[in-house]
């Protein structure tokens, strides 16, 4: 991406837009601003003056102006001394270093696990144990930057195995049914549904067709794909999600593992409803399939494409060409589905991944589908241990089991977790269990109605602890198995205090055109926010038009490419949004982020980042005004646009370069106040404001 470039002015004048924090410049040169327009033989004599020669002579700025700009170099002066003497010439009236710029990519989220995010910014960093290549990835950063800074709400339905919509990263990215009261039994929209909150659960966790309203993920599958599409980027956290957008959790597996063809034909038709009740639905993620065409499917795909609704479904993992062999969802647009885009998978080097499924004609892109770290529930993975010093017993956490960083309570031998074995002292402490006649979920509920507040289930069998699950996700108790030889050792010990833990881990790396097809849903959702208007039909062309064209792909699918987000918010490549240009100008070729339309000094691309008015020389980010009549100090203020934060930086001396003074500040439109309380007594302050492209989608 293009560098930022600097603008400013001293004190009085004070003018600027950067992302730099501490510009070093060119020794023995300045840039000067003459009170008034001086001939080229003037200029020469006045430079002369100071030892200085013309480097250069700003033609059009000084004539639109009509004062001189220039730039200034000086063999054997310093830039300090050059400033302080030009400083006191009364023909200047402002005088700078000729700062050193480096090159500016976009910033990067903050999450914590975002260096390992290869498919959204791939540095060439190594990622289990494989190094990448460079830029092989989506272009996510470059994008980011390229959008509003106040995009709309729109919602990406996941068919799936279910959403964890309680995960710290993905809980505030869930689409709430406004309509809907929760847990109340009714269904208050009148849309079929009671209790449709986060979405529905179409299958039902206790047999195939037993619906209900809870769409909690039934393994890790569907929590997974939901945090490569939307995870809450810029907290701190984790990992960051494709795209700001809202996600619906439409359910259609019992058991984590297999789809049913009903529930997902029920969930497209939900998400088709919704859409056209008013919910701003833009695509389904379909992270599944088969090679079986399904009318009903087909039929329900299509009239979501009539809605506005695009279909991204991935292509397989059985490395078959789809030409041949077929495959569906993926396949429906070879039968007129205008509205489906089908997903291989791409590696941190931009080759097809040895597992992928392929098609010429039947797969429309590539995205990564290698070594993605994503959001899992809680309940699906953990770091378990039983502790009673000075044991330690190793444990193994059941599926959908509750979990905790630590319980201490005293442990109670509660037989093989009967009701009637539970004695009246495990109320408030952890239930010791054999396995065996019941249920792990039986006996954990049995603990749970008995008062305990942890689970300890040893095996009947000598080895290992036993993997096992309580059998759906629900309120349960922090659950843990150890081995038999361990369970005998603790119940030796009477009724030991026990620190039981069971710590959930919520993020893992996996594989597959799963985890490909989100990356493109995401960018169906980015197309849907800034360019509103278009149809379903429509933005399938956008993401396949814009993808990078990679050798490697050439003969495995439709485009030859993979998805690149930037190339499709900015098809001409001038690092501005095309959304801005057609907004500003009408045609996206009109202007470049090199040329200043209003000749305000400021480009196209400067317009763009502060979010002023391209089209009118008075609109720019400036420091309108400073005061120095205020008691604790000097008080700026700078007209300011929503959705920004700005930092200021200041200096008593602008040769000594600038430091932060305050950053991330909110903007407050119209105007911006501040007041430098660190001025306090001093005789005169120089400052800048600054502005930078957004930095992840949130």
């Amino acid at each position: 991406m293009k560098g930022v470039r600097t603008h400013l002015l001293m004190f009085a004048f004070l003018l600027a837009r950067s992302a730099l924090a501490d510009p070093a410049y060119v020794e023995g040169e300045v840039l000067v601003r003459y009170k008034h327009q001086l001939g080229a033989g003037a200029l020469k004599r006045a430079a002369r003056k100071k030892g200085m020669i013309v480097r250069r002579r700003f033609r059009g700025l000084s004539k639109r102006r009509k004062r001189t700009y220039c730039h200034l170099k000086s063999k054997n002066r310093t830039t300090e001394q050059l400033i302080a003497d030009l400083r006191q010439d009364p023909n200047v009236d402002y005088v700078c270093p000729n700062y050193l710029i480096p090159v500016c990519g976009p910033q990067l989220p903050n999450d914590a696990h975002f260096f390992f995010q290869w498919g959204l910014h791939n540095i060439g960093q190594e990622v289990q144990g494989i190094t990448g290549t460079a830029d092989a990835d989506i272009d996510a950063p470059e994008a980011w930057s390229l959008c509003r800074r106040d995009t709309p709400e729109v919602v990406v339905a996941v068919i799936d195995t279910g959403i964890d919509y309680t995960h710290p990263d993905l809980a505030g990215a869930m689409w709430v049914n406004p309509g809907e009261i929760p847990n109340n039994f009714i269904d208050d929209d009148g849309n079929g549904y009671v209790d449709d909150v986060y979405g529905y659960d179409f299958s039902g966790d206790s047999g195939v067709g037993a619906r209900d309203s809870d769409p909690q993920d039934a393994g890790y599958h569907g929590t997974h794909v939901a945090g490569i599409l939307a995870a809450i980027g810029n907290n701190s956290t984790g990992v960051t999600g494709t795209a700001k957008i809202k996600i619906m959790a439409l359910k259609a597996s019992t058991n984590g593992f297999s789809m049913v063809s009903a529930s997902c034909v029920e969930a497209i038709d939900y998400a088709t409803m919704m859409k056209t009740s008013g919910v701003a639905v833009v695509a389904i993620n379909m992270s599944y399939g088969w090679y079986f065409y399904n009318g009903l499917e087909k039929a329900a795909i299509d009239d979501a494409g009539v809605a506005g609704i695009v279909a991204v479904a991935s292509a397989g993992n059985d490395f078959n060409n789809n030409d041949l062999y077929g495959h569906y969802p993926s396949g429906y647009a070879q039968f007129g589905a205008v509205n489906l885009l089908a997903v291989a998978s791409s590696g941190r080097n931009d080759g097809l991944a040895t597992f992928s499924n392929y098609g010429m004609n039947w797969v429309d892109l590539a995205a990564p589908g290698i070594s993605i770290l994503s959001t899992i529930p809680g309940h699906y993975s953990t770091i378990a241990s039983v502790q009673s010093p000075p044991d330690d017993y190793g444990a193994v956490g059941f599926r959908f089991a509750g979990t905790t960083e630590g319980i201490t309570k005293t442990a109670h031998d509660c037989g093989i977790g009967q009701p009637a074995q539970f004695p009246g002292e495990v109320t408030g402490n952890i239930a010791v269990i054999q396995r065996g006649t019941l249920s792990f979920g039986q006996k954990t509920a049995n603990a749970k109605d008995a008062g305990a507040v942890g689970v300890i289930i040893y095996n009947n069998e000598a080895g290992a602890p036993v993997v096992g699950t309580l059998g759906a996700p629900g309120s349960w108790l922090p659950a843990v198995s150890i081995s038999q030889s361990d369970g005998a050792a603790l119940l030796e010990k009477g009724t030991p205090t026990v620190t039981l833990i069971n710590s959930p881990v919520h993020y893992e790396f996996t594989q597959g055109t799963s985890q490909s097809a989100p990356y493109v849903s995401g960018a169906v959702a980015l197309m849907a926010q800034h360019y509103p208007d278009d149809t379903a039909a429509q933005r399938r062309v956008r993401v396949r038009t814009s993808v990078d064209v990679i050798p490697g792909l050439a003969t495995f699918v439709a485009t030859s490419g993979r998805l690149n987000l930037r190339r499709a918010m900015d098809t001409d490549g001038d690092s501005l949004g095309d959304w801005w240009e057609i907004e500003h100008f009408t045609n996206i070729l009109a202007v470049t982020g090199a040329t200043d339309f209003d000749g305000d000094g400021f480009d196209e691309e400067s317009e763009f980042i502060a979010g002023t008015d391209p089209k009118a020389a008075t609109s720019l980010l400036e420091v309108t005004t400073v005061s120095a009549g205020v008691t604790n100090g000097f008080e700026l203020k700078w007209r300011s646009e929503s959705n920004r934060l700005y930092s200021v930086y200041s200096t008593t001396n602008v040769t000594d370069g600038f430091t932060a003074l305050t950053s991330d500040i909110a903007a407050t439109p119209p105007e911006n106040t501040l007041v430098d309380t660190s001025a306090v007594g001093r005789a005169r302050s120089f400052y800048r404001v600054t502005t930078s492209p957004p930095y992840g989608p949130q």
